[in-house]
């Protein structure tokens, strides 16, 4: 049986991907895409902090997320770690 790569992802990047596809306003992406290799630039990357800190309830946490949106796993673990130790 072949697992697609949706059924693969976390809610987490589902979630970021979603976002991505909104700011960079691409068909679809792929977990491990480079967010600057795709399109990305430093006015999409504060647009996307700015929707990935409201998605997330993360408003204080944008210099933690900066270094981690080279691809959206990465992202998405990094979101996951901070919500961990939040809790």
């Amino acid at each position: 049986m072949t697992t697609s790569s949706e059924d693969r992802r976390t809610k987490t990047e589902q979630r970021v991907a979603a976002l991505w596809k909104e700011v960079l306003r691409l068909p679809e992406i792929d977990v491990h895409d480079d967010f600057f290799a795709i399109g990305g630039n430093s006015m999409v990357l504060i647009k996307l902090l700015n929707r990935v800190c409201q998605e997330f309830g993360m408003e204080g946490a944008l210099e933690e997320l900066v270094l981690e949106v080279t691809t959206v796993a990465n992202l998405a673990a990094k979101i996951d770690a901070l919500s961990a130790s939040n809790s």
